[in-house]
């Protein structure tokens, strides 16, 4: 009776990885877009203000400013409340961009998008944490404003790296007990 054959895993944890690279180029290019519409706000609006033409286009959105400017009482404002629920749907629709579970395990599959995702929030939660932040020259919003917006990012790779956490080692409990109570 001969051995089973050997599965060659290299190749096949190269192309997941490769999908959650790509999925990570997505995120941080949405990401990316979101913030481009803030600067371009910002921009735009001071620019226009600086050359002393008509008001234009900007009454229209000076409702929309005033309107999301309100306070709330989760949030610093509605616009702070809008951005959570767009970063956190972001987030939550990443997680399953580019899954594909054709060959390893979904829950091996997630655990790992979630260690990616917590690795992208990371450096999001960085470049928000700076107290002298570009996003400040930017956008017109300052550290302060900014802040909540770092404890949000901070909140979700919290909850990103206790999900790979979680999930990791209950697929080696399940795929591989031995493995976990391993010493080196």
């Amino acid at each position: 009776m001969s051995a089973p054959p050997q599965t060659n895993w290299a190749p096949i944890l190269a192309a997941r990885a490769q999908n959650d690279r790509d999925a990570m180029k997505l995120y941080a290019a949405a990401l990316s877009g979101l913030i481009a519409v803030f600067i371009t706000f910002h921009t735009s609006t001071y620019l226009w203000r600086k050359t002393g033409l008509a008001q234009g286009p900007f009454n229209y959105s000076a409702s929309i400013k005033s309107l999301l400017s309100r306070k709330v009482p989760i949030a610093p404002s509605l616009g702070h409340v809008l951005l959570y629920i767009i970063y956190f749907s972001l987030n939550f629709g990443f997680f399953f961009v580019k899954v594909d579970d054709s060959i390893l395990a979904l829950d091996y599959v997630l655990a790992a998008r979630a260690g990616w995702l917590a690795v992208a929030n990371l450096c999001l939660t960085v470049f928000l944490s700076l107290k002298i932040t570009p996003l400040g020259f930017l956008t017109g919003w300052t550290y302060d404003r900014l802040n909540s917006l770092h404890r949000a990012s901070g909140l979700m790779t919290s909850a990103l790296v206790v999900t790979h956490a979680a999930m990791i080692s209950a697929f080696y409990q399940d795929q591989q007990p031995s493995r976990l109570y391993e010493t080196k």
